[in-house]
């Protein structure tokens, strides 16, 4: 991990050093091996320097090769570095500890803009090409890493964060008052994959690139997932060895680390599975046991998570760390400050992985592997069946129905129920469906406002009803569509990029890097190339990764049912503890507030002066006290 940053004035104006500095200063957190800037009159780069790798030890950025006339700032690991080194004709150099930026620099000398086509990992990058006199950037297939840009007519600005961009002078500091909304609105988050918390300031989408000359600038798709192409073998056994071939490549790729690699362990199959595959490649290397993080309550019979960790945990080979909600006293005033640095509003209820990354910190270890997002990547939604009846497989439909509801649905609802839903929902016409998409309901509006606590006034300021109509946008197929373009359009959603986001946004803030071993591009391109069931099977979601877990897990982890998450349990305490603080705040924002929040609501928030145990009262405060305090900062 680095953060990374650029300025480049358009009309030739010289750059004052000064800014670059202050630049990389605003995010030294994602840097704390130094930082370094480079600059030629109207153009210059910096980056804030983390060595998450062992073979960007002792090198240094941004790094420039004088005869081709190029210059990089990266934040990037390339996987797959055999291949491409063997591509460029570097396998020899590979030994010597060629770095991930070295390698990057090389694809681009060979294939110019077109690298990225070659390129496996998470990365964000800048080059300046000398000769061709344009600066050529590009995020990574998924949005792992982060990349905020702005431009105008005489400026182009980037870096890793938003506050890097904000300490030029020239870029304005306007408040985006529809992101306001989106945080107000909880779904709206995913709105887009470019809108920032400020005008003029936007995200690079995934899989892009972005080319800027003095005179132009151009922003292109590189990569998409092809709903068209499936992969064959003859066995189920067979699907099961590729993909797990495929996977401990992933898990493999990501245990390169600058010291000991760790892993969040959440009971759950994902982290589960990583965690396994993680433990037996280090004993085959033979490194120490693999350090994994926990959040565990006192009772494992009243917690199915705390049963289901303690299992694998039991299964040996790990240096587990369990973390309970007391660990939070000797990290509150940290976690207090970093709620109140927060980058974006969307980061606040995200209490226990940010106690796990500052532990890790504090151990000094630098990268921590998770289990985002399994269940989007390497599953279909439950209504999986409605689809079936929709290509005519009547007889699979109602037997997975009967699966689904047996596995998933029991004790909810009863199996006619879940029957007459699928069947109802296969049967609504196409046009209907798009109509109803394109213009949500005036009862749906309400039904959106109504769980949450916007300022009705606010609402229309911002058409809200507009906003909502473009988050439903992104859901727009037809009735025919195949199993395989659904999987590709839930993948490809903003939904994804939103979550990817704040993981990095969160570990960043406490100095660690998260990696995403299920979210690798050769193993989302395989899943999606599956045939339909392989992924879900007999009612089961991620049917493929339970096949392949069973060797390294216990059953009963393999094939557990559900998901529960005592996230909310460490955000909860916090809000215990300083409940009477965030009040206080809120109180002394009320008039800004005013604004933005119900007036009811925010009344009921500032007079709360004693604790009420409730969760729709502690998400209401906790939700408000953030607002507040970024307001008070502008932001």
């Amino acid at each position: 991990m680095s953060g990374i940053f650029g300025l480049y004035f358009r009309n030739q104006q010289a750059i004052d050093k000064n800014i670059l500095v202050d630049m990389g200063a605003s995010m030294m957190h994602r840097g704390p091996d130094g930082m370094e800037v480079w600059l030629e009159n109207n153009i210059g780069m910096g980056n804030c320097i983390f060595h998450t790798t062992p073979e960007s030890v002792g090198k240094k950025q941004p790094w420039f090769d004088n005869e081709q006339g190029l210059v990089i700032t990266a934040d990037a690991r390339i996987d797959a570095r055999d291949d491409l080194a063997r591509k460029l004709g570097l396998f020899n150099r590979l030994r010597n500890g060629i770095s991930d930026c070295e390698l990057l620099l090389a694809a681009y000398t060979k294939w110019q803009t077109k690298c990225v086509h070659h390129l496996i990992g998470d990365f964000a990058f800048l080059i300046w090409d000398q000769k061709e006199q344009h600066i050529f950037c590009a995020r990574d297939h998924l949005g792992v890493k982060p990349f905020y840009y702005h431009v105008a007519d005489n400026i182009f600005v980037a870096a890793s964060e938003v506050r890097s961009i904000l300490k030029v002078p020239q870029v304005p500091n306007t408040i985006n008052q529809g992101r306001i909304a989106d945080y107000l609105v909880d779904q709206l988050e995913g709105i887009d994959k470019i809108s920032t918390f400020y005008e003029g300031i936007s995200r690079l989408p995934p899989a892009h690139s972005l080319t800027i000359t003095n005179q132009k600038i151009s922003i292109n798709k590189y990569w998409e997932l092809d709903p068209e192409f499936e992969t064959q073998y003859q066995s189920d056994n067979e699907y099961v060895e590729a993909f797990h071939e495929i996977f401990k490549e992933s898990v493999s790729d990501r245990l390169r680390g600058n010291g000991e690699v760790t892993s969040m362990l959440s009971g759950g199959l994902d982290s589960s599975y990583i965690v396994a595959t993680a433990k037996q490649l280090n004993q085959m290397m033979g490194k120490p046991p693999l350090i994994t993080y926990s959040g565990v309550t006192e009772n494992d019979a009243a917690c199915r998570e705390t049963h289901f960790i303690k299992s694998v945990i039991s299964q040996g080979g790990l240096n587990p760390i369990t973390v309970t909600t007391d660990d939070i006293a000797a990290y509150e005033q940290e976690l207090m400050l970093r709620d109140a640095s927060l980058e974006e509003l969307f980061d606040t209820y995200m209490t226990m992985p940010r106690l796990f990354y500052l532990m890790a910190r504090d151990r000094g270890q630098r990268v921590m592997l998770d289990g985002v997002d399994g269940d989007l990547v390497h599953s279909l939604s439950t209504s999986y069946p409605t689809s079936l009846i929709q290509n005519g497989h009547y007889l699979r439909a109602i037997s997975e129905s009967f699966d689904i509801w047996r596995n998933s649905f029991r004790k909810e609802t009863s199996l006619y129920k879940l029957l007459e839903m699928t069947i109802r929902a296969a049967l609504v016409p196409d046009w209907l469906r798009k109509w109803r998409q394109r213009l949500p309901a005036k009862s749906m509006l309400e039904i959106n406002l109504q769980a949450t606590h916007i300022n009705r006034d606010f609402s229309i300021e911002v058409d809200i009803e507009s906003r909502l109509s473009q988050l439903h946008s992104h859901n727009m197929l037809s009735i025919h569509a195949s199993l395989r373009e659904k999987h590709v359009q839930s993948i490809m959603h903003p939904y994804l990029t939103v979550a990817l986001e704040r993981y990095d946004r969160v570990a960043a803030a406490c100095s660690i890097e998260p990696r995403h071993p299920l979210l690798d591009k050769r193993l989302v391109e395989f899943s999606v190339s599956l045939p339909w069931d392989q992924i879900v099977r007999n009612g089961w979601s991620k049917f493929i990764i339970r096949r392949a877990a069973e060797s390294n897990l216990r059953g009963e982890v393999a094939w557990r049912q559900g998901w529960d998450s005592i996230n909310w349990t460490f955000t909860s305490a916090l809000v215990k503890k300083r409940h009477q603080f965030m009040t206080k705040r809120i109180v002394e924002q009320q008039s800004i507030l005013s604004k933005y929040i119900d007036s009811k609501m925010l009344q009921f928030a500032a007079e709360n002066k004693e604790y009420i145990a409730s969760y729709d009262d502690e998400c209401l405060i906790y939700s408000i006290y953030h607002l507040a305090d970024k307001l008070q900062s502008n932001l």
